[in-house]
């Protein structure tokens, strides 16, 4: 079972749609103890990071649930779903989740020479070799944003796997 994490994210139900689509069982998440009897988890994408920051508080995500999450379960972190597993970022006042050690910084701010914000479609590279994905990864996927994270210092040693996008030189 996916267990999709109620945030005060706005693709919840595009994510719902998508995983009944492909016959995936999943189901949205209010709690920390359902969330613990899904073996992968999805946070979503589309909002603010403050608002995000402390929608997954409420329901008793912390930092050290989320690392436990990762060391045990799948985690996809869609755009703000990702960007809140960082330090802290440039849209807001709260402190995120801090797996990923960087800001997350306007493209402007990444000296982005490409139109901000980024609208459109890119491909997704991944840093591992994954059979289960090897397929997926061959679309193209669709992007709107105008936050990006500085992945200068990351260490991916936390993560199974991770993908990355370019937008300009970005």
């Amino acid at each position: 079972m996916i267990g999709i994490v109620k945030t005060s994210s706005q693709n919840l139900k595009s994510i719902i749609n998508a995983l009944d689509h492909l016959k995936i069982k999943s189901k949205l998440v209010f709690n920390l103890k359902e969330l613990e009897n899904c073996k992968k988890i999805i946070l979503p994408g589309v909002g603010s990071f403050d608002p995000v920051v402390k929608s997954m508080k409420e329901i008793g995500l912390s930092s050290t649930m989320i690392k436990k999450f990762f060391r045990e379960k799948h985690v996809l972190g869609i755009c703000i779903g990702l960007q809140v597993l960082c330090d802290k970022s440039e849209e807001g006042n709260e402190e995120g989740f801090k797996l990923i050690k960087s800001e997350v910084k306007n493209l402007n701010k990444l000296n982005c020479k490409s139109p901000v914000p980024h609208v459109g479609f890119n491909n997704i590279v991944l840093k591992k070799k994954d059979k289960n994905l090897e397929n997926i990864m061959k679309n193209k996927f669709y992007f709107t944003h105008s936050y990006g994270v500085n992945l200068a210092n990351f260490n991916s040693e936390d993560f199974s796997n991770f993908g990355t996008t370019n937008y300009g030189e970005v």
